[in-house]
């Protein structure tokens, strides 16, 4: 071997036509090999536009159930299923007792006797149940007077009530005077001259409206 031989590079005596298409075949070969590099999936989170969001109905919690999948068969479930709020009855949902007054009497009627026993017993069974008690008087006379009349109507009751075992300190006892008129009655109709017996804080006694007349 001569010395030119053996400092000599393997090709750089190949023709050029030839050296040229093994050039441009090494270039085309490695940017493949890049292409196919830069689609390989990384350990990183997914682009925004291949998260994947997963609605299930079925599942026991308040709000719809948005699932996100981060990868392929990897489910984020939520941190704990809340049970759906169960609503319970209010003061302005339960049917109340209406008990209706003769014009200018604060006494219970007699007639209202037995319903505000019915219901005595009833609270005894339900014993977290409280009681909203609240009188109405109507135009007759004046404001101060018809206030005054009102809350003894509401006191006649809520003394029923105590008299068949209802305790005081479940029963919230007001007088509204002339302030509080019956929906689409004129201030002075025989209507406003009421006691409205409500429950709260539970189930209702009753489903619809009751009303008992002096």
């Amino acid at each position: 071997m001569s010395a030119l031989q053996r400092w000599s590079v393997p090709g750089e005596d190949l023709p050029l036509l030839v050296a040229v298409a093994a050039t441009t075949v090494g270039v085309a070969t490695a940017f493949a090999a890049a292409v196919l590099w830069a689609q390989q999936p990384t350990s990183g989170p997914l682009p925004q536009s291949q998260v994947v969001v997963a609605v299930v109905p079925d599942a026991p919690i308040a709000h719809d159930a948005a699932l996100v999948v981060d990868a392929p068969g990897a489910v984020a479930a939520p941190d704990a299923a809340v049970a759906p709020a169960v609503a319970t009855a209010t003061a302005s949902t339960c049917a109340p007792l209406i008990v209706n007054f003769r014009s200018g009497s604060g006494s219970a009627p007699k007639n209202a006797e037995a319903g505000l026993a019915g219901l005595a017993t009833w609270l005894a069974e339900h014993p977290d149940v409280q009681v909203v008690v609240t009188g109405h008087a109507d135009s007759s006379g004046s404001e101060y007077v018809n206030l005054q009349l009102s809350r003894r109507r509401a006191a006649s009751i809520a003394a029923v009530l105590e008299h068949h075992g209802v305790g005081k300190a479940r029963l919230a006892v007001r007088g509204l005077g002339t302030f509080w008129p019956v929906d689409n009655a004129p201030p002075d109709a025989s209507w406003n001259r009421r006691v409205v017996v409500q429950t709260k804080d539970g189930p209702c006694p009753r489903q619809v409206e009751e009303v008992i007349e002096p």
